[in-house]
Order: structure tokens, then C-alpha cells, then sequence
């Protein structure tokens, strides 16, 4: 993993996870200065996704992990690594937990996610708030 922390605006600075060698792909989040973040090794290595984790000391401490999914539809091993990272004991520790980034899991008919995302997060007690595509 490869993390950079860089000024970009005037408040905030962006962590950036950037793939080494590899045209296109990386990952970033953008934090207010206000914030003490931290990247955080889960020791999780996806095949099926990009995955980036960062620390967020507020009280309690949140664990934002960041993920991209290029495929659309996403195959059946991204749902099943899905499911393995949520239920790694690094993730199912934490007292509070933003997943985000880009899945690519459409529904079925154009204006809905993947139920097979929906699965996933349902049985890891996670809720999903955004209900339609994000791009038109």
C-alpha cells in the first residue's frame, strides 16, 4: 500500500492510496483539518476490489473503509470478499464503521442497487443509504 497525505484545498487534506505501476485506479478521501485520521492496515487483500482504511479519532473512533469495485455487474467473488472483510475481526470490532467509494452494483432495473450488495451489508448490520444509481 502506498499512501500519501497532501494538501489540496485550503482545510482539508486528501489521503490518497494509489496503485503502484498500474494506469488508472487509487483511491482517496478527502478529511477536514479538523480531523486526526489515520490510514490503517486491515491485513485484507482483495482480488475482487481496490480497498483503502483509515482510522478517524473522533469519539468513538470510526473505521472508514473505502472501497472500488471496476466491474459492472460485480461478479459473485466480490460479494464474497465483501462479506469476508465485513466479517473480519478488524471491521466487527469497530464501534462504528463507514463503508463507501464506488461498487458498481447496479440492479436489475436500472434505477436500483444490487441485491446481492444489499445481502451483503443486511447480514453485517449495515445499512444502505443510497437506494439508486449515482450516475445517470
Amino acid at each position: 500500500m502506498h499512501c500519501k497525505l497532501l494538501q489540496c484545498c485550503q482545510h482539508y487534506t486528501h489521503i490518497c492510496w494509489e496503485k503502484l505501476q498500474i494506469r488508472g485506479g487509487g483511491l482517496a478521501v478527502v478529511v477536514s483539518d479538523r480531523l486526526k485520521v489515520r490510514p490503517l492496515n486491515l491485513h485484507f487483500k482483495p482480488t475482487t476490489f481496490e480497498l483503502q482504511s483509515l482510522i478517524v479519532y473522533t469519539t468513538p473512533p470510526v473505521l472508514l473503509v473505502n472501497i472500488y469495485q471496476p466491474c459492472s455487474p460485480p461478479s459473485t467473488a466480490f460479494f464474497l470478499e465483501l462479506d469476508q472483510l465485513l466479517a473480519s475481526a478488524v471491521v466487527e470490532r469497530s464501534e462504528s464503521l463507514i463503508l463507501c467509494g464506488d461498487f458498481n452494483c447496479p440492479g436489475d432495473n436500472g434505477q436500483s442497487v444490487s441485491d446481492g450488495l444489499d445481502e451483503v451489508l443486511v447480514s453485517s448490520g449495515l445499512e444502505q443509504h443510497v437506494r439508486q444509481p449515482t450516475r445517470g
